[in-house]
């Protein structure tokens, strides 16, 4: 019985020393763990302030890039970078807003080029009429959006939209944008630099003005038979006219071309013709 009960000490004696090496290891363990992440956050915390502190991240650059007609001077302006602000912290979705302001930037990015280089990428609009709205002569994008340039003598060449335009009729801008792009790829008469007007009516549709004095009307859609049929006789109408004479050229009936003579007054003060 004594001998029994003694042995039962024993066990019990070594599975509490087993259970308190078990004990110390984890202990032992958890202090290490502790130690390592303490001394990794001393050491990130030191890294930030230095980072945040040192004039090695300092932004002592802005690179502009994307500019045409807008120049890199008033980009960085608009962008308002505080004078050697820290890189890291500059706020770029900020910086990147202030720069898509500018009405003639139709896109903006804004990156870092470590150390101490912000770089600025800008999409300019690219205007391919104007247009009277609200009073004001804007312009009008390759996405049919209205804008009214930041830059006074921007594209007055480009021709001017009258008439029935309203940019609310999704139909009517992709249209105008569709004439838009088959003139710019012309060679022959009339090619988008000949364009003075571009009127939009109830009757014949697209009216041109061009600079030869010369007004088509053109409807809407199949332009390329329309002109076709334009240049087989544009000689004669060249010919027949007098010299300073208004011709309106019908191009909207498929069977023939109605040619007139009509008046074209001076250029009105939205920059079109009135007739």
């Amino acid at each position: 019985m004594k001998r029994r009960l003694k042995d039962t000490m024993t066990l019990r004696k070594n599975r509490i020393k087993r259970r308190w090496s078990v004990m110390a290891g984890e202990a032992v363990r958890i202090v290490t763990i502790l130690l390592v992440a303490g001394g990794f956050s001393v050491v990130m915390v030191y890294a930030y302030n230095f980072a945040m502190c040192t004039p090695h991240f300092s932004i002592k650059e802005t690179v502009v890039r994307g500019c045409h007609r807008l120049q890199a001077e008033t980009v960085i302006a608009q962008a308002a970078v505080p004078a050697e602000q820290n890189i890291l912290i500059a706020n770029t979705g900020a910086i990147r807003d202030r720069v898509a302001a500018i009405p003639d930037v139709r896109n903006a990015y804004v990156g870092r080029e470590l150390p101490n280089r912000l770089v600025v990428e800008i999409v300019e609009r690219e205007p391919v009429a104007r247009a009277c709205r609200d009073g004001e002569l804007s312009l009008m994008d390759r996405d049919g959006e209205m804008f009214i340039s930041s830059l006074p003598s921007i594209s007055f060449d480009l021709p001017v939209i009258t008439g029935l335009f309203s940019e609310e009729d999704q139909s009517l801008v992709e249209d105008i944008l569709a004439l838009c792009d088959y003139l710019e790829k012309r060679t022959a008469f009339p090619t988008m630099d000949e364009v003075a007007e571009i009127t939009v009516g109830d009757v014949y549709g697209f009216s041109l003005v061009t600079q030869r004095r010369m007004i088509l009307d053109l409807g809407r859609g199949g332009y390329e038979g329309k002109f076709a049929r334009l240049n087989r006789i544009l000689k004669e109408i060249e010919k027949r006219r007098s010299p300073g004479d208004c011709v309106r050229v019908d191009c909207t009936n498929r069977e023939k071309i109605i040619v007139s003579k009509c008046r074209l007054n001076k250029r009105t003060a939205t920059g079109g013709y009135s007739t």
